[in-house]
């Protein structure tokens, strides 16, 4: 591959990364934003608008994979024990996003759409939801930074 389209390619994955795991960092302070809005109608609002973002996040984090294979590949670095680490933790917070984290956010959009619908009942499953989401993104979290040190490093 040219020098030019390496670098290119170099920098839509630092892009991806950014835009990607920076936007999802912050899922939990709209998360805390809504579970102390004024209104159950306010708290859904904040839910469904970091729903439709963390669309593009999404979008942005498996860009990330797509690209960083593609400089794996070019530059024949499968025997570096580095990049292998990283591709499999991708792959583990990859796996606790789709079967944990996703799957909460959705249960936690429709609890909160029943509240503002005056469901009582919604307070306390919102209140079981909560530390779920909160400890898989912790998890996703560590592992980021971790892959973030050897993809810097290089270990």
């Amino acid at each position: 591959m040219s020098s030019n389209l390496y670098h290119t390619i170099a920098f839509l994955h630092i892009l991806a990364a950014i835009v990607g795991f920076g936007g999802v960092l912050f899922n939990g302070l709209y998360g805390t934003k809504a579970k102390n809005a004024a209104t159950p109608a306010e708290g859904l609002a904040i839910l469904e608008a970091n729903a439709a973002a963390t669309k593009v996040y999404e979008i942005a984090i498996y860009l990330v994979f797509v690209f960083g294979l593609i400089l794996a590949i070019d530059g024949e670095l499968f025997d570096q024990a580095w990049l292998s680490i990283s591709m499999g933790l991708y792959l583990v917070a990859l796996i606790v996003s789709l079967a944990v984290i996703q799957p909460t956010a959705r249960k936690m959009i429709a609890a909160q759409r029943r509240l503002v619908e005056g469901d009582q009942t919604a307070g306390p499953e919102l209140g079981k939801l909560g530390p779920r989401i909160g400890m898989a993104s912790m998890v996703n979290h560590v592992l980021f930074v971790v892959v973030l040190l050897l993809m810097v490093f290089k270990w």
